[in-house]
């Protein structure tokens, strides 16, 4: 797959640190309504790499690395509840940059912080977007603390060895089609792996993230997904780990949400970005009509 560089897809977009409660990296780009990009565990704002310049036309993006992740803050002290120290990041940046609300993608781990905050303060999300998400579960998902375990000693076994063919190696497993896996990312995620700190901080939050036991308060169950009152998308992929059934059937609790299923894996952002770009676009202005029209969402826009 030939892609072209980070610096033209970042072409026009600002990279900084914002000072809040955390410090935090952060990519902008654009203006109009704002949409917040949260990235999967282990990742970082490039995650959303080919999905930012598209956005960026119609809404005014931000993605920032998540704490532990990336060049944002290493705080010491991470609190038992994992997702909740990242939602207080994000509401931290909301308030930075004077934003009441926003539209907000979530992409694996981001899906899981972006509902969570959507379930804690649903006014300050305009609309959802849930591509393959983690830690949300419908009746009969419960999470295999087997399957997490080996997924755990992958992880650490990335972290442990930084070379490229190494980090490649795992990284491919996010794909359906390896080839739109390129270079360019996985050397960064090598760079950025190798930093110490940031190295022992991704062991830690892998550790926590993986813990079945010490995540179960995290967790989003079928009597939270029902109480979701923001018009959301469920995005997924046809060969994401978790199948496309449980992702549908995570969409059916949520009242009145669309579903959409690519033929990608985990990274369906990543390896199909024109489709994720136009079905996220379609959906957040379509959103916003039925809203401004209606007084609120409900099952008119359902795809179901």
């Amino acid at each position: 797959m030939t892609t072209a560089s980070m610096w033209a897809e970042f072409l026009g977009a600002e990279v900084g640190f914002l000072e809040g409660r955390y410090r935090s990296r952060v990519l902008r780009a654009g203006a109009g309504e704002p949409l917040i990009l949260l990235h999967g565990q282990g990742g970082h704002l490039e995650n959303f790499r080919h999905n930012v310049r598209s956005l960026s036309r119609r809404f005014r993006v931000i993605a920032p690395d998540f704490l532990w992740h990336g060049l944002s803050a290493k705080p010491a002290a991470m609190s038992e509840d994992l997702i909740g120290d990242l939602v207080e990041q994000v509401i931290d940046l909301m308030e930075i940059l004077e934003l009441p609300n926003a539209h907000i993608e979530g992409q694996s781990m981001g899906g899981w912080v972006a509902t969570r905050l959507a379930l804690a303060a649903p006014e300050r999300v305009l609309s959802l977007v849930l591509t393959t998400p983690m830690g949300l579960h419908a009746r009969g998902d419960e999470p295999d603390a087997a399957r997490m375990r080996r997924v755990l000693d992958t992880q650490l076994s990335a972290l442990a060895e930084l070379d490229h063919a190494s980090i490649r190696r795992r990284m491919s497993t996010l794909f359906a089609d390896e080839s739109c896996l390129d270079d360019e990312i996985v050397d960064l995620r090598c760079r950025i792996y190798a930093d110490p700190e940031t190295n022992a901080a991704l062991r830690a939050v892998a550790e926590r993230y993986f813990d079945v036991r010490a995540m179960e308060a995290c967790r989003v169950g079928v009597e939270d997904l029902q109480r979701i009152e923001v018009p959301t998308l469920v995005y997924w992929g046809t060969r994401n780990p978790t199948p496309p059934n449980q992702g549908r059937r995570l969409a059916e609790c949520i009242p009145g949400s669309q579903w959409h299923c690519a033929e990608a894996g985990h990274w369906a952002q990543y390896e199909k970005p024109e489709e994720h770009n136009r079905v996220v676009h379609q959906f957040i202005t379509r959103s916003a009509s039925v809203v401004s029209e209606n007084g609120h969402f409900g099952p008119k826009v359902s795809d179901r």
